[in-house]
């Protein structure tokens, strides 16, 4: 049997359906299996005895051959014509599509449903009225575009986490609104106090602006995103090009994700229907004056009239006209927000491909389903490629392949609303998160440049991985394509900060992460420019970069619930940890004039971490070359899992308890940007504590030490 899907195509269903899917696999996979990966036959790989080697490449090959750019693009022509923020009906409707493609794949389907404290956008009402020197309605949502669909699901241009509220004041303009331009203002006279700040998106995590605005005084906070940063004076504005036009609103959540991630009122527990939540006044979003986004067709008329001091060089933007800071009868505005506040309902969509012989052990590969607007490449692009993805997995279980280890493949709710999603599946998870492997995230993925971030015992599996996908149609590999986009010419994987799906995973729980995604350069995050036209038109026109991560994502998954041996390489880790302490003191040298917080003993106990690291490595890889049986690595894999761990805090990091890895954190006052070492860093450079950074350095030689032990353990 079969029915009609939203876009009048029709698919298979029920049983009869599934022996129809079986056959067009069977076929598939026939016409396929010889397809190379690129290295695959000369090359063993990560983790698995030669003998296993050569069965995975067979599978893996297979795989790559199925991936279809044409079904990624009919999974956008449903997805990308309607709008998904969360709490409206798009994003339950994007919900059941995406168990519905699933099932259809064969595969194990669940909905796993939590509440958030959010608005439903559709209610949010923003007014900004500029008062004098004139009058003028400034717009508060985008212009509608002849091929938008569903156009009154999307929200007025927002920020979620503001409070309600109707101010008016005067204006001063703040450049990017962190804590240095208040710095400046102050330098120049100009006071914030009681006044509504206008300031441009970029610089540090949108979250931080409101709490410096509000610690500042101000009463109000409007953001724009200035042209100069993604607007006209990068080249041919949204329709006719990539960059975004002057209506054009950038939404977003104003949470302070540097403080703890998930749903505001349940800190460190999940946000069931009736947990307990703590006071809104003493969460990450309690502390913040009323704050919306406009276009910078909007922010015009305020900047131009602004009086006052010209701003400096380095505030300067795109606008043809000299910026000025404001202040004493400069520009007034009215600003009014209508924001109500409650849990609600989300959803995570969790499809599970139980394991053969760790059925404990569980792989988890999530990318987040919800939006701003349209979001076509964030993040339909992402859920487009999981799918494709999906259905290649379910196509090999139906010619006979088994991960080791329990996969989970998840859709999450609520990434765009203070990373909620992932962090309730953390956390409703529990203490099971100790069984929990690796966490690959891939997020925005229509591009034409590919990145990738990882903890570093991850960067030789993810660089071997890029080694056997092509690049679009490029002719090149992903990591022949990385190394000529990258300034040093050899592919440079990141270090993993803050701002999406794997902040739980790693900063909360310890799990080892790799991160991939792929950009293009472009102004249209988060507003209705993000849509499927310019998707087609600017990110991806024939989707071939998005099958590319779809392959790229599937063999990583296929690898790490699959391996004989788990392909972390911590030698290489501890001697990174080794390098940025030696950076911490130099800093301490530079900024203090002196060493205060000596970590010599830190440096010398990453070397033994080093070399008892380096021991198991070469004893594991003769295990695997001899080709062991295979039960003979589940003792080496259960110690590699609790690596990671053993570099967590019991206590937290300075002033955020929830963030507990040692390691690595987004920076506090950024939220984007990576701070490595950052209970030691923040104590002494942010709190200037001197006896507490050194708390911090015990903590962290003690955590060094335990990692040694759990490869000395083994060696013994």
């Amino acid at each position: 049997m079969s029915t009609l899907d939203e876009r009048g195509q029709r698919r298979c269903r029920g049983a009869a359906g599934s022996q129809i899917a079986a056959g067009i696999a069977t076929v598939i996979l026939a016409l396929t299996a010889s397809t190379p990966i690129r290295g695959a036959v000369q090359q063993q790989i990560p983790g698995f005895t030669p003998e296993r080697s050569r069965t995975e490449a067979r599978y893996e090959g297979q795989f790559l051959g199925s991936t279809d750019p044409g079904r990624i693009l009919d999974y956008h022509e449903y997805l990308a014509r309607s709008p998904a923020e969360e709490a409206t009906p798009g994003a339950w409707r994007r919900v059941q599509y995406i168990k519905s493609e699933l099932e259809s794949y064969g595969l194990e389907v669940d909905i796993e449903t939590f509440y958030a404290y959010m608005v439903d956008p559709r209610e949010v009402q923003v007014s900004v009225d500029m008062l004098a020197p004139s009058r003028l309605s400034l717009a508060v949502k985008e212009s509608r575009r002849p091929w938008h669909e569903r156009f009154d699901e999307i929200s007025v241009g927002f920020s979620e986490g503001t409070p309600s509220g109707d101010v008016t004041a005067e204006t001063v303009y703040a450049n990017y609104g962190r804590a240095e331009d208040y710095e400046l203002l102050e330098e120049r006279g100009v006071s914030v106090e009681g006044r509504i700040v206008l300031v441009r998106h970029g610089g540090i995590q949108r979250g931080e602006k409101p709490y410096q605005a509000y610690i500042h005084g101000a009463a109000g906070l409007i953001m724009y995103s200035d042209p100069a940063d993604d607007g006209n004076v990068r080249g041919s504005v949204y329709p006719e090009g990539p960059w975004r036009a002057p209506d054009c609103i950038e939404r977003g959540t104003v949470n302070r994700w540097t403080l703890y991630a998930g749903d505001p009122l349940t800190p460190g527990w999940a946000a069931t229907k009736h947990a307990p939540r703590i006071p809104v006044e003493e969460s990450n979003i309690g502390q913040i004056p009323p704050t919306t986004s406009i276009g910078y067709g909007a922010a015009r008329p305020l900047l131009e009239n602004l009086e006052g001091p010209v701003a400096p060089d380095g505030w300067q933007g795109g606008l043809p006209f000299p910026y000025r800071l404001g202040g004493s009868g400069s520009t007034t505005v009215r600003l009014q927000i209508n924001a109500q506040y409650m849990p609600r309902a989300a959803w995570n969509v969790i499809a599970r491909i139980p394991g053969s012989e760790h059925p404990d052990e569980m792989v988890v590969i999530g990318t987040h389903y919800d939006t701003w607007a349209y979001g076509a490449r964030d993040n339909t692009a992402g859920v487009a490629t999981q799918l494709e993805m999906a259905r290649g997995l379910g196509a090999l279980l139906d010619a006979g392949w088994r991960p080791k280890r329990t996969l989970l493949v998840v859709f999450f709710g609520a990434e765009d609303r203070g990373i909620a999603g992932s962090t309730e599946f953390t956390e409703l998870l529990g203490a099971g998160m100790q069984r929990v492997v690796t966490f690959i995230n891939p997020a925005h993925l229509a591009g034409s440049r590919f990145r990738g971030s990882a903890v570093p015992a991850l960067d030789e599996f993810l660089l071997d991985a890029a080694r056997r996908v092509e690049w679009g149609q490029t002719g090149a590999t992903i990591h022949e394509h990385w190394s000529v986009t990258s300034e040093s010419g050899a592919p440079q994987v990141g270090r993993l900060g803050g701002g999406t799906d794997h902040m739980s995973f790693l900063d909360h729980y310890g799990t080892p992460v790799i991160s991939i995604g792929a950009r293009s350069d472009d102004g249209r995050y988060h507003s209705i420019c993000d849509d499927l036209r310019s998707l087609k038109e600017f990110d991806d026109p024939g989707m071939h970069y998005q099958a590319a991560m779809s392959q790229i994502s599937g063999l990583l998954s296929m690898r790490l619930a699959g391996a004989d041996l788990l392909p972390f390489r911590y030698s290489r880790y501890a001697k990174e940890i080794a390098e940025d302490l030696g950076d911490f003191a130099e800093l301490q040298r530079t900024e203090l004039g002196r060493v205060v917080v000596d970590v010599d003993r830190d440096i010398e106990q990453a070397g033994a971490w080093r070399e008892a690291a380096r021991r198991f490595e070469e004893m594991a890889n003769e295990r695997l070359a001899s080709g062991d049986n295979t039960a003979s690595f589940a003792p080496l894999n259960r110690a590699l899992m609790r690596v990671e761990r053993s570099l967590l805090s019991r206590r937290g990091l300075p002033g955020r308890s929830w963030f507990l890895h040692q390691v690595y954190a987004p920076q506090y006052h950024n939220g984007f940007a990576v701070r490595k070492l950052p209970g030691l860093h923040d104590a002494l450079f942010i709190h200037g504590d001197v006896d507490d950074a050194s708390a911090y350095e015990s903590d962290l030689f003690d955590s060094l030490s335990e990692a040694t032990r759990i490869f000395e353990e083994v060696l013994r």
